[in-house]
């Protein structure tokens, strides 16, 4: 049928273009359908999310019925937005075996942590939801019985520094992080403890940014 034109992409109908040179995209978005194209004429922009987003959906549909089969985890979590997250991650670890997943890597995360004011107001129900949502995680994986297989830890782009300036902490550098699971020697320090000291050894300048001593790579 030649060519025709839906908002500037080149559609092809029936043509003698040979099938090894037509791709499928396909782009969620309004107005948009799959599409057959004849790959030379795909501009990259289509290319790259069709490649993309097709995997996607049928990844998102393998998930979902994976997650409907499977019974509901007796351990309860808490609603809260990380608890929420790492409820989802342990659903999809009890379904590892319809998912024929054997090792993966889950990040969850947690804002609210940039604290130059408000600090001692919002700090506290902060670290009371970081440490229900992993004691609640820790709990399911010893339902499931993985909990020797299983670590949590947490990471951050920076810390806080020890000089308060008058509302809260500005940004610094090295901090404490916390491990979790079945195989880690808990009730233990790990690294070297900073001088808790302004300006002291361990200080990178005044205000308390201390020196890191353990990379993440490290604990990881």
């Amino acid at each position: 049928h030649g060519v025709e034109h839906d908002r500037g992409a080149e559609v092809l109908g029936e043509t003698d273009v040979p099938l090894e040179r037509v791709g499928i995209v396909r782009i969620d978005a309004p107005g948009f359908l799959t599409r057959r194209f004849h790959v030379d004429r795909v501009p990259p922009c289509a290319k790259t999310p069709g490649a993309t987003t097709g995997p996607a959906i049928e990844t998102n549909e393998l998930l979902s019925a994976a997650l409907t089969t499977m019974p509901p985890l007796a351990t309860v979590f808490p609603n809260t937005g990380l608890g929420n997250q790492l409820r989802m991650v342990a659903r999809i670890i009890n379904a590892r075996q319809l998912l024929n997943i054997h090792r993966e890597i889950f990040f969850v995360r947690l804002g609210g942590f940039d604290t130059h004011s408000g600090q001692a107001t919002n700090q506290p129900g902060l670290l009371t939801q970081v440490a229900q949502a992993m004691a609640a995680f820790y709990n399911a994986t010893v339902e499931m019985g993985i909990s020797e297989s299983v670590t949590q830890f947490t990471a951050s782009d920076f810390s806080r520094t020890l000089k308060y300036n008058g509302g809260g902490t500005d940004h610094a550098w090295g901090s404490c992080q916390f491990v979790l699971g079945g195989s880690v020697r808990g009730r233990e320090m790990y690294g070297t403890w900073p001088a808790f000291a302004l300006s002291g050894p361990s200080d990178s300048g005044s205000q308390g940014r201390f020196i890191p001593t353990t990379a993440v790579d490290q604990y990881t």
